[in-house]
């Protein structure tokens, strides 16, 4: 569907607004209550309209829902006074006024280098690298500009990673990079046989990949476990990352921190594992999501943890598991050389607010920014997934070249 409205287009099968046929950088928030608006033309949406759409009807500050509604009339040229598109009906609520027109049909997308680099890769091509024991990595790029590296959370995958609104917001959130995006052994369209040593599976997979996609220096995005594989990356390759931006990692795994009661048999999240992994409509593998990301939605978290469950089998699950309850990269930190961003949520129960401390207090170059949430991975219906972006891209655009 097509939202036509002065010099702008709202297209919500592909993600974007686009002013004079330019995507338009535009937060998920944004994007949501201005589709929110276009949808209700000429009709008064009032505040629970808006809490119930774009926050789930969490609990939300009158300032935030203030700041959302600014950013969405700055989207569209508008501000408080001109109100040309997006008019307030005191104390009762927005109506969106503008003249619309609404296309059913999308037309034919112009596949110039520059509408392909910024548009949502929804069939990013698949390719293939072969590790020396010959086990098969599956990599993907979109876009053109100064590469970046996603290094994501066990399991991903390639294909089913763009079914899933906060991995394909991340992707878009670089419409002027080059993203290369890959899946570890043990999941996706990788091969499901693991390697046996532990150590190829923290480092030597993200070389292997870099070197198929030819990229000499380049910045990485990690979030949760895909932030151990960055570390060791950037500390046994020091000359070819040139930032780093870390999410919800953490330096010491949970059998080997301080005051640590360590059962294999009885850790919860491996046991939630053990009995959920695989198993449909399971509540253990729901436990499991919401340890991870308390506020998501059930709807979704159930729709998440099918996406676990088609990427990756218990056992594999369990062995990357274990692996990183016992890894520590303490010793390795001071090897890092490359600008790190650490962001990280005050609130995680998984990885503490101190391991992010202890990361960004090891990296030399590095600086820690905390956001008010409970997730350990951030998310797109998160009232702080907008800081994140915003963190990150300046943060990229500052370093990444």
């Amino acid at each position: 569907m097509r939202y036509l409205f002065l010099d702008y287009i709202l297209d919500t099968d592909a993600h974007v607004l686009q002013r004079g046929g330019i995507n338009q950088k535009i937060e998920p928030q944004v994007f949501d209550m201005l589709l929110l608006l276009v949808e209700n033309a000429g009709n008064l949406v009032d505040r629970d309209m808006l809490v119930d759409r774009i926050w789930q009807g969490r609990v939300v500050s009158e300032s935030a829902i203030s700041a959302r509604i600014s950013a969405t009339r700055k989207a569209v040229g508008d501000d408080g006074k001109r109100q040309a598109v997006i008019r307030t009906i005191a104390r009762r609520g927005l109506q969106f006024v503008a003249k619309l027109k609404v296309e059913e049909e999308i037309p034919p997308v112009d596949d110039t280098p520059e509408t392909a680099a910024s548009d949502i890769p929804l069939h990013a091509k698949i390719r293939f690298t072969t590790a020396p024991d010959g086990g098969q990595i599956a990599w993907a790029e979109t876009g053109e500009g100064p590469p970046v590296l996603i290094s994501s959370f066990f399991p991903s995958h390639l294909e089913i990673d763009l079914k899933v609104t906060d991995i394909r917001e991340l992707i878009h959130s670089f419409p002027q990079n080059r993203v290369i995006r890959f899946d570890q052994r043990g999941c996706g369209l990788s091969d499901w046989d693991m390697p046996d040593d532990d150590a190829t599976m923290w480092s030597d997979e993200q070389k292997f990949v870099a070197d198929a996609a030819g990229l000499d220096r380049f910045a990485i995005v990690a979030r949760s476990g895909g932030v151990l594989r960055a570390i060791h990356f950037a500390a046994q390759y020091p000359e070819r990352v040139n930032c780093l931006v870390l999410q919800g990692g953490f330096v010491d795994g949970r059998s080997v921190r301080k005051g640590a009661n360590y059962d294999p048999d009885h850790e919860p999240i491996e046991v939630l594992i053990r009995e959920g992994w695989g198993v449909p409509d399971s509540p253990f593998m729901e436990a499991f999501g919401s340890v991870y990301l308390p506020t998501m939605s059930r709807a979704q978290l159930r729709e998440t943890m099918v996406f676990f469950n088609q990427s990756a089998n218990a056992k594999n699950a369990l062995r990357v598991r274990r692996a990183t309850n016992k890894l520590s990269i303490s010793a390795i930190l001071p090897k890092v050389k490359a600008p790190t961003l650490v962001i990280h949520s005050s609130r995680d129960a998984v990885h503490p607010i101190s391991e992010a401390r202890k990361l960004a207090a090891g990296i030399e170059n590095s600086e820690l920014l905390v956001l008010d949430s409970p997730n350990s991975v951030l998310f797109d219906k998160d009232p702080v997934w907008p800081d994140y972006i915003d963190a990150t891209r300046r943060f990229l655009n500052l370093h990444a070249k």
